[in-house]
């Protein structure tokens, strides 16, 4: 796996380089995009790398969503991608919560999540 100085992975997250950073990390490039509907909302994805069949997904929407519905929206993205790590983005682009789920043998699996704000 690639390594990258904190400054180079600080100033990637700040500027919402996802593509970037991931490309820069050893991982492939991919562009596919798909829509999730929960609650009558759609939210657009776009997978910006893969690597091993683990899938970084973008979710970019006016607001990000509650972190209960946030929860439903994974357990239907593990669905189609059983590895994955979602990355959710305000309009604005000022704020980011990466979301993924750690599996344990006789734990099940946990959601943990990261917040970044630019602002």
């Amino acid at each position: 796996m690639n390594r990258i100085k904190r400054e180079i992975f600080k100033k990637y997250i700040t500027e919402n380089n996802f593509v970037e950073l991931f490309n820069e990390l050893g991982w492939n490039v991919c562009k596919d995009k798909f829509i999730k509907k929960i609650d009558e909302i759609n939210y657009s994805f776009k997978t910006i790398a893969v690597k091993a069949g683990y899938r970084i997904l973008l979710c970019q929407s006016p607001i990000i969503p509650e972190k209960k519905i946030r929860k439903r929206i994974h357990s239907e993205i593990t669905k189609l991608f059983y590895e994955n790590l979602i990355i959710y983005i305000d309009a604005n682009k000022s704020k980011q919560i990466w979301q993924t789920s750690f599996r344990k043998e006789n734990y099940g699996s946990k959601i943990s999540e990261v917040e970044y704000s630019s602002t």
